[in-house]
C-alpha cells in the first residue's frame, strides 16, 4: 500500500469539508453584520446560519461586530462582468478590502474566459427588485440567454462562488 493510510485520507477529507464550512460561515457572518449595519432585519440570515449549523457564539459575534468600531471596516460592493459566450454576471460582495476582492474577481474572470467590466456595463440587463427583506438583481425576461453548453460558465460561477467575499452571483442565463 505504498505509504497511504486511512487516517491521512480521512484527515484530508475532513480538512476540505471544514474549509468549505468555514467559507459558508464567513459569508453568513459578513451578511449578518452588513444587514445590521444597514438597519435591515437579519432574521432570515440568522435562520440560514442556524440551518447551516453555525454556532450561536459565531452568530452572536457577527451581531456584535456590527456595533463594534474596530470591526466596522466591512463594506458592500457590486461588480459586473461578462462570462463565456457573453453571459452577463453581477457579483455582490462584502469585504474588508475591496481592492483585494476586485483583484481576485478579475483573476477568476480572466482565468475562466470572462472579463470584469466597468459599473453599468451589465447591470442594465437586470432590474433591482425587493424579495422578502432584501434587494436582489433579476434578469430582464427579453435579455435572457440560452446556452447550448453551459459547462464553461459553471466552472466560472463555481470559482467566483468559492471566493470568501462573494455573497451572491446573478446571471442572465435561462436554465429552462
Amino acid at each position: 500500500m505504498s505509504g497511504h493510510s486511512k487516517w491521512s485520507t480521512i484527515k484530508r477529507q475532513k480538512g476540505a469539508t471544514d474549509a468549505k464550512r468555514g467559507a459558508v460561515f464567513t459569508k453568513l457572518a459578513n451578511a449578518i453584520t452588513i444587514a445590521i449595519k444597514n438597519n435591515h432585519n437579519p432574521s432570515t440570515l440568522i435562520e440560514k446560519a442556524k440551518a447551516a449549523n453555525m454556532s450561536k457564539d459565531n452568530i452572536q459575534r457577527a451581531i456584535d461586530r456590527a456595533s463594534s468600531r474596530a470591526e466596522g471596516q466591512l463594506s458592500e460592493a457590486v461588480y459586473e462582468g461578462f462570462g463565456p459566450m457573453g453571459v452577463a454576471i453581477i457579483v455582490e460582495t462584502v469585504s474588508d478590502n475591496t481592492t483585494r476582492t476586485a483583484n481576485e474577481l478579475r483573476n477568476v474572470f480572466t482565468k475562466h474566459g470572462g472579463k470584469l467590466a466597468t459599473p453599468g456595463a451589465a447591470s442594465y440587463l437586470f432590474q433591482r427588485v425587493r424579495e422578502m427583506d432584501r434587494l436582489i438583481f433579476r434578469p430582464n425576461p427579453e435579455m435572457m440567454i440560452k446556452l447550448a453548453d453551459p459547462s464553461k460558465l459553471h466552472e466560472l460561477l463555481e470559482a467566483i462562488d468559492e471566493l470568501d467575499d462573494v455573497q451572491e452571483v446573478y446571471t442572465n442565463v435561462n436554465y429552462d
